[in-house]
């Protein structure tokens, strides 16, 4: 029998295509440098609520004022508060919803803790009164709050759809 010469020039049989699955899971959305930020800082600032906690438990009442360790304790509170505030955030960033009302909200929150937390605690530990650091920060902090709050509500081209 004469060896087949054929054989080794054809093709392999088409195999049958592969049945037909669902449709694959979207992809995470990729992290953004924003949001990667923003989670930086809220990560940074809860760790500093709980270096600060410490330090206001342990601190000698010879180096506070009046009532110093009260207004700390309220300024930590803020602190930590806001920490998980710019947290979420972060999260929410990545949904891409309203991000510009969420940045806004992200500035409001790390801007006004900052603000509250140096206007209460810098007088606690027997430093000079800072003016209207504490109530500008606190009135920041609660157009955080709001901006954020907004930034769930359906826009008119959502509700369109």
């Amino acid at each position: 029998m004469a060896p087949d010469h054929d054989m080794a020039t054809r093709a392999p049989p088409p195999t049958a295509s592969p049945t037909p699955t669902a449709s694959p899971t979207p992809a995470a959305p990729p992290t953004s440098g924003a949001v990667r930020s923003w989670f930086a800082c809220g990560a940074v600032l809860g760790l500093l609520s709980v270096a600060c906690a410490a330090l206001v438990a342990h601190l000698p009442d010879r180096l506070l004022a009046a009532d110093g360790r009260e207004a700390l304790r309220s300024a930590v509170q803020i602190l930590g508060w806001h920490a998980a505030a710019l947290l979420a955030a972060a999260l929410w960033l990545r949904e891409g919803v309203a991000r510009r009302l969420v940045h806004l909200a992200a500035c409001c929150f790390l801007t006004g803790t900052a603000c509250f937390c140096a206007g209460v605690a810098v007088p606690a530990l027997g430093g000079p009164h800072l003016g209207r650091t504490a109530p500008t920060g606190g009135t920041l902090l609660m157009i955080g709050w709001a901006l954020l709050a907004a930034s769930a509500w359906p826009t008119r081209s959502a509700a369109r759809r």
